[in-house]
């Protein structure tokens, strides 16, 4: 009886490549043609993946030694649930013996980890063409950059803030110069009542340092 595939599903074979006590794991559409890439591949050396590990092996236990076997047949929509079986046969291998360079499949969290990584990589090794980078783009549109800043709705309404908040200070400080000279028994009142409430603020808090510590 003829096996039903769901349409638009495509056949993978997952496959290991024995070269010695060392094994590759790996996934494919073709599976012989994929054995005769790996074995014209590993002789080539002016591929550019001619010395990844796997390759390296084969020759030095000799390509003629090395065996290819198909572990799973399976239909898939799509090259990652391909990469995903491939996956799960490589967890199977201890990691001294495995001649993968890399996973197969990696998990979102794995990805944007990786992605991290390599991002505080390239910056760490390109820090100073970065900055300087950055210094001659600010140079050559100074005009522009600074025009942008003037323009920009948070940055204004920053400024308004900043305006007031100083002016309120000018206002305070002429409201309490005022009364110094008018009246200053109310004057040495606030003051008393305000260095009071700094006082009480300050054992609050040595309070609440003691009880979390």
């Amino acid at each position: 009886m003829k096996k039903y595939v769901k349409k638009n599903k495509m056949k993978y074979y997952v496959y290991r490549i024995i070269a010695g006590d060392k094994i590759y794991v790996g996934s494919t559409k073709d599976f012989e043609n994929r054995w005769a890439t790996h074995k014209h591949t590993s002789q080539r050396n002016t591929d550019k993946m001619y010395d990844i590990p796997l390759y390296k092996y084969m020759r030095l236990i000799g390509v003629d030694k090395c065996e290819c076997e198909i572990i799973k047949e399976l239909y898939a929509s799509t090259k990652t649930e391909a990469e995903i079986e491939e996956q799960s046969e490589l967890d199977k291998i201890p990691e001294e013996l495995c001649l993968n360079a890399r996973k197969a499949h990696l998990t979102r969290e794995e990805s944007l980890e990786n992605a991290r990584l390599a991002s505080i990589e390239r910056y760490s090794t390109k820090r100073d063409e970065y900055l300087q980078k950055q210094k001659e783009y600010y140079t050559n549109n100074k005009e522009t950059i600074n025009e942008k800043r003037r323009n920009d709705p948070k940055i204004k309404a920053k400024r308004r803030t900043d305006e007031h908040h100083e002016k309120q200070k000018g206002y305070s400080a002429d409201f309490r110069k005022r009364l110094k000279e008018s009246n200053p028994e109310e004057y040495k009142r606030r003051q008393e009542a305000s260095n009071n409430q700094r006082r009480e603020k300050r054992a609050n808090e040595k309070k609440a340092q003691g009880k979390t510590t």
